[in-house]
């Protein structure tokens, strides 16, 4: 049963156009309040990644202004008490659909607690993907036609990538955009004897062209600086140029096998695309339904 103070309290973002209101009364809305109504279970925590993650509100969230998705996403966590907020994680949820620039980032404090980097209280990287990245790590360094390669990587998180690629490397740069984060990484670095950070998010980070033989990109919460329908076009177009000759730029996702289109049209060949079986999220986490996929794109 739908706890009607939920449901009436929401209030529209005034440019929110009139012909979407009604479809996201009775679609999104009407399922969120419903959700909210239950104990915050972790079958209900996964009911609303499913649904905020779901491709009818991202496709709404996407046609949007951005002050507007930012509008429409706090005005559903008014509209439920501090407590469901806390309990149903909606900040982290919702911040998908928010753009920062690297000093809003920096500013959201950064803590790592049960295996898990929280950035702003929001989950960004937990140590139960460690299997999988080092799966993909290691196909990309299979790959690889340089036996030593210079290795540029977006985005540090725990480190998971980081330490087996700068191990791996003759030359690694790491970008990374929360300052907290960038700094123990360098400090990590410093203690191995190798390795370079760039504090920056990755649209802004200055780096050589036609140089890195490995592009492992992973910091998908800071593309939302990026219209979400353009975003992986995005990235391909601005790090495709920083590739030397026959080398490789490799991401995962969950799958999504068109990307594979997407990474030819950008100028890549040999494109590998592979999946990793065997590793599960935990229920708090977003829902995978179908694995999780690695893609690997040859210049």
């Amino acid at each position: 049963m739908i706890e009607n103070s939920i449901f009436d309290k929401f209030e529209f973002p005034k440019d929110l156009p009139l012909e979407r209101r009604q479809p996201f009364l009775d679609g999104t809305w009407k399922r969120f309040c419903s959700i909210l109504s239950g104990d915050a279970s972790n079958d209900a925590l996964a009911e609303l990644r499913k649904l905020l993650f779901g491709q009818e509100f991202m496709r709404l969230m996407q046609s949007l202004s951005q002050p507007v998705r930012q509008e429409l996403g706090a005005n559903m966590c008014k509209a439920v008490s501090a407590k469901q907020v806390e309990q149903f994680c909606l900040p982290e949820m919702l911040l998908r659909h928010k753009r920062f620039n690297s000093d809003e980032w920096s500013n959201l404090g950064a803590t790592v607690e049960d295996g898990r980097l929280h950035i702003g209280g929001y989950q960004v990287m937990a140590d139960w993907q460690a299997p999988l990245i080092k799966a993909i790590v290691d196909k990309c360094l299979e790959e690889c036609r340089t036996p030593k390669p210079r290795v540029l990587e977006l985005g540090w998180g725990l480190g998971l990538a980081g330490r087996q690629l700068a191990a791996a490397a003759s030359e690694y740069v790491v970008v990374e955009a929360h300052k907290t984060v960038a700094d123990q990484a360098q400090e990590e670095l410093d203690s191995i004897g190798t390795g370079q950070v760039i504090h920056s998010l990755w649209q802004d980070a200055v780096v050589s062209k036609n140089h890195f033989d490995i592009i492992f990109f992973d910091c998908f919460w800071t593309t939302q600086q990026v219209d979400a329908s353009k975003a992986l076009d995005c990235v391909i177009d601005h790090h495709f140029p920083l590739l030397s000759d026959e080398g490789i730029f490799s991401y995962m996702l969950d799958n999504h096998s068109s990307h594979v289109e997407k990474l030819l049209r950008g100028g890549f060949r040999d494109v590998v695309c592979f999946l990793v079986e065997g590793v599960e999220a935990p229920a708090d986490w977003w829902n995978i339904d179908q694995g999780w996929l690695g893609f690997i794109g040859r210049k």
